[in-house]
């Protein structure tokens, strides 16, 4: 198996992606043809084509490569307050590296059956992508996850990856045995 993370100065997590540009739908084709799992509500966010839909403003520009930093969420100070609070705080201790906020885009690219075992030696288990959120369908505002969990069911490396949402504003978000992405510096 070749190796898909690579380490920072930081210790936290770079994976390198080369986007292919493809648009919500095909994506889901894609992942499906691959035996990803897919949430309704993911579904929704990916068929999105309002204007601040994932169609919109998410997607990835195509052949471009992309350098994306996951940080274990167990190094996240921890923060027991309101939910606006909890995402402010993330996201300020992800800019003290000089982080920015991912487009929803990279979520297809994090299922990669490699990348998941490569996660689960370091007990890793599921990814929120820090994205701006997204409201499809009449949903609360979301964020894409990547996970080998499915449902209520806990953490099992024969699990399919499974593409499903997090409410955006949900101070629960932070799952310890998980990262969240960013994008590294230019």
């Amino acid at each position: 198996m070749r190796k898909l993370i690579k380490f920072n100065e930081h210790g936290h997590l770079l994976i390198s992606i080369t986007n292919l540009g493809l648009t919500g739908s095909e994506e889901i084709e894609r992942l499906e043809a691959g035996g990803y799992k897919i949430g309704g509500e993911a579904d929704s966010i990916l068929l999105d084509k309002t204007p601040l839909g994932y169609e919109t403003k998410h997607c990835l520009e195509k052949y471009t490569e992309t350098q994306i930093v996951l940080i274990p969420n167990k190094e996240i100070p921890p923060i027991e307050t309101h939910h606006s609070i909890v995402n402010r705080c993330i996201e300020e201790y992800a800019s003290s590296f000089n982080y920015r906020i991912p487009p929803a885009g990279i979520v297809p690219y994090l299922c990669v059956k490699d990348l998941f075992e490569e996660l689960s030696s370091l007990d890793i288990s599921d990814i929120l992508i820090f994205h701006e959120p997204i409201s499809a369908n009449n949903l609360y505002p979301r964020r894409l996850s990547v996970s080998r969990q499915y449902g209520d069911f806990c953490f099992n490396d024969q699990r399919p990856v499974y593409v499903g949402t997090i409410p955006a504003y949900n101070d629960l978000q932070l799952r310890y045995r998980g990262a969240t992405a960013f994008l590294a510096p230019d």
